[in-house]
């Protein structure tokens, strides 16, 4: 058991600072491990007040004990969105118990190292959960290093997130046309269907990677991609996806990610990211543009295989370029004759031509750009094409 313990202790020292007292907490459980019923009952106060905590961050009025918390996070309306794992509310179940049995056992049978090393690893699964879910703040890492580095961002600190509609980009020639879709948003969902619950996010982007039964992909996205799949998070600097529970997983480069826990995409070179074994697959990078005299950092997710030519950009500010130059943010290789800039004005996304008056972007219109390339609010119908 002293190993175990060891290992326990490794755990608690890598927790992040911003854990606070919990750390504090914790090590002091890992410290009377030799009187097992303290530990444990120090054990269920860190989860009484956890609980609390997570009640509290999905806009609900937490409960009075441990018990009734556990029973509003089992309730549909909460279950509903998906953002509290089965295994958690399990987890909280199993710490409440084994508390309740340090604490007044009428059976007298008495907790052993065995049971605070459950409890304690049950702990630190709820713990570092619920910091990645709900407690980790923006945090600029960047994604690359060595020779192949972004360039240093020179604008005065990052703009707050922007919401704007979503954009597309079409560009020229027969179906399926290239398709670059615009975001402000930090946060995108995607599914056949479901949109995200989440209540923290005034707008989650659904994307639609299951087109109609006339689609010849349809059979491998209804048999690879649940009604709401997987969320992907930009940080500016980090990129995170979750599984939200879905039938046949998530993979990163080839490794399936663990349900209902952000993890990581952001690596030096593009990732690979799938939809189930055989759904949608796309490539992840982060990538820095000029648009006038200010950088823009773009998350570009760029569908990949046999899927149509589709592309999503997560924008860092209300504003790109598109043009036939490598060094536009919406690239159209085709279209030489495009050079336009879009960004937030006034009435919303306006469209500015060289030597035009800018030209907002109304719902359900297409502004031609030249070249046969337009741009438009997104619609389903884009997703689907």
């Amino acid at each position: 058991m002293p190993h175990e313990l060891d290992a326990l202790r490794g755990r608690v020292d890598r927790l992040e600072a911003g854990v606070g007292e919990i750390r504090t907490t914790l090590r002091h459980c890992l410290q009377v491990a030799d009187k097992p019923e303290d530990s444990m009952m120090l054990a269920r106060r860190i989860i009484e007040g956890l609980s609390t905590r997570i009640v509290d961050a999905l806009g609900e009025k937490p409960k009075g004990t441990l018990d009734a918390n556990i029973r509003l996070l089992e309730t549909d309306t909460v279950l509903s969105r998906g953002l509290v794992p089965q295994e958690i509310i399990t987890l909280l179940h199993m710490i409440r118990v084994l508390g309740n049995k340090a604490a007044h056992d009428v059976l007298r049978i008495r907790p052993t190292a065995a049971d605070v090393d459950l409890v304690m690893r049950s702990v630190l699964r709820v713990v570092e959960w619920y910091f990645a879910e709900f407690r980790r703040g923006p945090q600029i890492n960047p994604l690359f290093s060595g020779p192949a580095a972004l360039p240093p961002l020179e604008a005065e600190g990052l703009p707050p997130a922007v919401r704007l509609p979503a954009l597309v980009v079409v560009g020229p020639g027969p179906e399926p046309r290239h398709r670059v879709f615009v975001f402000t948003e930090r946060l995108l969902g995607f599914g056949r269907e479901k949109p995200s619950r989440d209540p923290r996010v005034h707008v989650t982007t659904r994307l639609l990677p299951s087109p109609d039964p006339g689609h010849p992909n349809f059979a491998l996205n209804l048999e690879n991609i649940s009604r709401f799949h997987a969320q992907i998070w930009w940080q500016m600097g980090r990129a995170e996806i979750r599984d939200e529970a879905s039938d046949k997983g998530v993979f990163v480069n080839g490794n399936a990610v663990a349900p209902g826990v952000w993890t990581s995409c952001s690596f030096p070179d593009p990732a690979l990211v799938s939809l189930g074994p055989g759904g949608v697959e796309f490539s992840i990078a982060e990538i820095v543009r000029q648009v006038g005299p200010a950088q823009l950092l773009c998350l570009k997710l760029a569908r990949i295989g046999n899927w149509p030519r589709h592309e999503y950009l997560l924008i860092s500010r209300p504003m790109f370029t598109i043009g036939a130059g490598a060094d536009a943010v919406v690239w159209m290789e085709r279209a030489p004759g495009v050079d336009a800039t879009v960004a937030a004005g006034g009435r919303g996304w306006e469209v500015r031509v060289t030597n035009a008056e800018p030209c907002p972007i109304e719902p359900g219109a297409d502004v031609p750009l030249g070249d046969g390339v337009v741009v438009r609010r997104a619609s389903e119908v884009d997703f689907l094409s």
